[in-house]
């Protein structure tokens, strides 16, 4: 068809520009879309019970997919017109536009699609509603290969089925959730679709931060995720089920494609930790009893592994904080409110947090990072009366920050003088409350402090740090006070005991005089001994006859 324009031009110049634009990027193919969308919801509005008949569906199904083909068809055409032309050039614009304004009906916008597949699962049963989703899923293909061909993007094989999985998702996923309520399992509607979305999610995430064709995954994942999200939260609506349930899930499998679908740059990290417990509370949240259980698990384990995969991949140390952390909710409890009512409940939490200061100490973390899970070690070592509840449990405390204290100092300053205030003061937290304990007569504390001063005596003979073993002269202090005499007669035999002693190592002094002056001289002067031998060689020279 030609279209022949006259040869008056417009005289008004913002009339020049609207028509200019008009004929330039041509808005045509969007108001036919929207005049598609607001037929196909006019013609088959929802009924009271929020279903629709069979038969007009049916016949706007037909509709719709015509609709659908003729979009394609256009950009087939125009692309044929194009073909060698400029990228930029108008007309292939308009091939791409097309290919887009098409995107919305294939993920089925209308409803039409999900909503004959919910009446054939009703009327004809789920063998019906089986084949008719598997013949939308192949036709879903072909649409999808005919919109790259006509693109022109090179697209690898799993590219080409996670574009096919944005379609099936969205048409498939009311299917799903009628098939689980014929079966009982009204409960299951909500987790499943949820994981449903998770899946898409990852899938997308991880296809987006490739090389290549990974831009378009990018601007084509926002709308198969919200349109896949809210297929799956109207048919968990239409089941009165939990639509947090359905969406937490997909907020936490978006901890770890979120990066890669969006540039956040320096907030990548920190939403990679926060968005799994966002969605698993979200999931987790007082919805029945039956329901919030299924839905913390579901969370709990989807946490677990968004964690262990991120920390599989970078081994930082946060992201293992946060498997263990969902390791252990899980374990205290089988809904949200019960697992938090048993945290700071159990001793294996103090172990799990000493054991990641560890690990991070071990790699390199610093110091100012590991301070917060050793302060929290402490505390709770304090407070769970794991020594029977007495003063020993609160020098139990302060000693686990100390000993923390004196491992940091090892490992940033050594044997340094620099380290010297840290490790006194580590030395300190170790020694000081124990004691106060032994003075309390809290049980078992003189026990307790010896094994803590014998650690100390080992760190000072690994680490050649004298400081470490001062410690030691505590113990006879603690021994005398806690065996002391207690009469007369008994000080005097520790009298005399006392002067026997004295004798013997008087007679070992003088037996052994001349080896302890030589190895207090050398000590005090390392060449003291060389000097010595030399003098005594030149002294023998001198003396010799010539």
């Amino acid at each position: 068809m030609r279209v022949v324009f006259s040869e008056a031009q417009p005289r008004a110049p913002w009339l020049r520009f609207v028509l200019r634009n008009f004929v330039v990027y041509n808005p045509m193919f969007v108001f036919s879309a929207l005049l598609a969308l607001a037929g196909a919801f006019l013609i088959n509005p929802p009924g009271a019970d929020g279903g629709r008949d069979l038969l007009p569906t049916a016949q706007l199904f037909g509709v719709i997919q015509l609709y659908e083909l003729a979009l394609l068809g256009a950009a087939w055409l125009l692309r044929r017109r194009a073909r060698g032309a400029d990228p930029f050039a108008p007309q292939t614009r308009d091939v791409r536009f097309l290919v887009l304004v098409s995107a919305p009906f294939l993920l089925d916008v209308t409803f039409t699609t999900s909503s004959l597949g919910v009446s054939l699962l009703n009327e004809f049963g789920q063998r019906a509603a089986l084949g008719f989703g598997a013949a939308l899923v192949v036709c879903a293909l072909l649409k999808v290969q005919l919109a790259i061909h006509l693109v022109g993007v090179r697209f690898s094989l799993l590219e080409r089925a996670a574009l096919v999985l944005g379609p099936a998702a969205a048409t498939c996923t009311p299917l799903i959730g009628g098939a689980l309520a014929q079966e009982g399992n009204v409960l299951w509607v909500a987790p499943v679709l949820g994981a449903v979305i998770a899946a898409l999610v990852a899938v997308f995430g991880a296809l987006a931060g490739g090389e290549g064709s990974a831009w378009v995954m990018r601007r084509l994942a926002p709308l198969a995720l919200i349109a896949t999200a809210v297929h799956a939260c109207s048919t968990v609506y239409a089941y009165d089920g939990p639509l947090l349930q359905t969406l937490g899930l997909g907020v936490i499998a978006l901890g770890y494609a979120l990066p890669r679908l969006a540039p956040l740059g320096a907030w990548a990290a920190p939403a990679r930790v926060v968005l799994p417990w966002v969605g698993a509370f979200a999931c987790g949240l007082p919805v029945g009893a039956d329901r919030g259980a299924l839905g913390w698990t579901a969370g709990l384990a989807c946490a677990l592994a968004v964690h262990a995969g991120l920390f599989a991949r970078t081994r930082e140390l946060r992201y293992l904080a946060g498997a263990l952390a969902a390791i252990y909710l899980g374990s205290a409890g089988t809904t949200l409110p019960g697992s938090f009512q048993a945290v700071g409940t159990r001793a294996i939490e103090p172990a799990l947090l000493l054991g990641l200061v560890a690990l991070g100490g071990w790699r390199g973390v610093a110091a100012g990072r590991l301070a917060g899970p050793l302060l929290l070690a402490a505390l709770l070592a304090a407070r769970l009366e794991l020594l029977g509840g007495t003063a020993l449990d609160v020098a139990l405390g302060w000693n686990v920050l100390g000993l923390g204290v004196l491992a940091w100092a090892l490992r940033d300053f050594g044997r340094g003088p620099q380290g010297a205030f840290v490790r006194a003061s580590g030395i300190l937290l170790c020694v000081i409350p124990s004691g106060v304990a032994v003075l309390c007569d809290a049980p078992g504390a003189l026990a307790w402090t010896g094994a803590l001063i014998a650690i100390l005596a080992a760190a000072a003979a690994l680490t050649r740090l004298p400081a470490f073993a001062f410690p030691v002269l505590l113990l006879p202090v603690e021994l005398a006070s806690e065996h002391a005499p207690t009469s007369a007669a008994a000080w005097g035999a520790l009298g005399l005991a006392a002067a026997f002693c004295g004798l013997a190592a008087g007679v070992a002094i003088s037996l052994n005089r001349e080896r302890a002056l030589a190895w207090l001289d050398a000590s005090e002067d390392p060449d003291h001994a060389k000097r010595s031998v030399i003098a005594s060689e030149g002294s023998s020279a001198a003396v010799a006859p010539g």
